[in-house]
């Protein structure tokens, strides 16, 4: 359930930077939510043991009883057969685009970093510096990313993309359970990525720590 939930809120924090929204009120409202489910459920399996054995024992069925059983079929399915549906079947077609749209090699027009918290450097975009950055898809939505900053040795990393609704779903090989989301627009040969709420990673100051970061990268097919 936790993984689904992270999942979720993953997706509507990018829904709400993509928008322009402040993603600090989904904050409180994810406390909010988790705060109010605590207090139903510690209530429902207080109380469960014995409605169970009401269940059990007596068979008479009260309308208060199918309810009970409703619950707790419901609360069985999200916490045992439910919790993880959807966190990794991301889907290869999405809202208006598909993997086999952008499946492709891409090259970088523009690969603008920019940190999302405060310090030196709050914005490079590697390709005005000097550098490049290279993107190949394929129709199983493996992707490998290339970036190579002016004067440095390329970066290369690996993965699998798809889509939730219009979003972009992003999940790198060294960390395969996180899920980072995007923004995307593609018109034919030209293809925008946006956002990343920060899971971005760039060294901004040069002292070989990464940073969170958000991206906006402009390509063009090759």
């Amino acid at each position: 359930m936790a993984g689904y939930g992270s999942w979720c809120y993953a997706k509507y924090l990018a829904k709400t930077r993509a928008n322009g929204g402040d993603p600090c009120v989904l904050v409180y409202l994810r406390l909010g939510i988790y705060i109010s489910l605590i207090h139903h459920l510690s209530h429902f399996v207080l109380f469960l043991p014995s409605k169970l054995a009401i269940l059990i024992c007596n068979t008479q069925i009260t309308p208060m009883n199918q309810l009970y059983s409703l619950l707790f079929i419901i609360l069985f399915c999200g916490m045992f057969g439910c919790s993880e549906e959807g966190a990794d079947d991301f889907s290869l077609v999405g809202t208006n685009i598909s993997v086999s749209d952008i499946s492709g090699s891409w090259n970088a027009t523009q690969a603008i970093f920019s940190r999302t918290g405060p310090g030196p450097g709050a914005q490079v975009d590697v390709v005005a510096e000097g550098g490049s950055v290279t993107l190949q898809i394929q129709n199983d939505g493996r992707f490998t990313v290339t970036v190579t900053e002016s004067g440095e040795a390329p970066e290369i990393s690996t993965g699998r993309l798809g889509f939730d609704e219009d979003l972009l779903v992003i999940s790198f090989d060294d960390d395969p359970e996180e899920f980072e989301f995007f923004g995307i627009t593609h018109n034919e040969p030209n293809m925008t990525i946006q956002g990343g709420n920060g899971s971005a990673g760039f060294d901004f100051d040069g002292d070989g720590v990464e940073e969170a970061a958000n991206i906006d990268f402009v390509l063009v097919r090759i």
